[in-house]
């Protein structure tokens, strides 16, 4: 009897898997054939679900972003006030702030690989769904408080990566409230 395989199912597993071996390795050091082998597929299964391992890394990655969001907000509510959302933000990058961290490696070593206006616009676009989200969830006025607020985040979690002792995201986050 044929096996019955839930092909959603199996591809979303793909995708959630694929993510630590990407990060371990970087996105130049993967090839479809290793990525099988690590996640237990045959190469045939991998490209039955993707088109290549770009195909596969910016699925890997979309659904990661939605999943970001979707985590954070549901831990803030929009109907609090500022710090009460700043607060929220921060348990938030310190609960995960390992994790973030490796996906902002990760976008680089993309962008270092297929370094061109499709890896740019991909990357672009995805930058903008997080900073988009962030503006909204915390009530931002106007677009350059979005901009600002994002690169705040990201450059934390670069700085915290490259000097761990450094950075406080407790800190810096109260520094942010302090603004408000």
């Amino acid at each position: 009897m044929p096996r019955v395989v839930d092909h959603d199912k199996q591809r979303e597993q793909i995708l959630d898997r694929s993510f630590g071996f990407f990060a371990r390795r970087g996105y130049g050091s993967v090839t479809m054939r290793t990525l099988a082998k690590e996640l237990g597929f045959s190469t045939g299964t991998l490209y039955h679900y993707f088109d290549g391992k770009d195909d596969l890394f910016r699925r890997m990655f979309e659904r990661l972003s939605r999943q970001h969001v979707a985590d954070a907000i549901g831990l803030v509510d929009p109907q609090d006030p500022l710090p009460v959302r700043l607060e929220a933000l921060e348990a938030y990058l310190q609960d995960r702030a390992a994790h973030l961290q490796y996906v902002v490696v990760l976008a680089i070593d993309y962008l270092r690989s297929q370094d061109g206006p499709e890896a740019r616009a991909f990357l672009t676009s995805t930058t903008r769904f997080y900073r988009d989200a962030l503006q909204e969830r915390l009530g931002l006025p106007g677009d350059s408080l979005g901009k600002a607020l994002y690169s705040f985040v990201i450059g934390m979690m670069v700085h915290q990566l490259l000097d761990p002792d450094g950075v406080d995201i407790a800190e810096q986050v109260a520094v942010l409230r302090a603004l408000g």
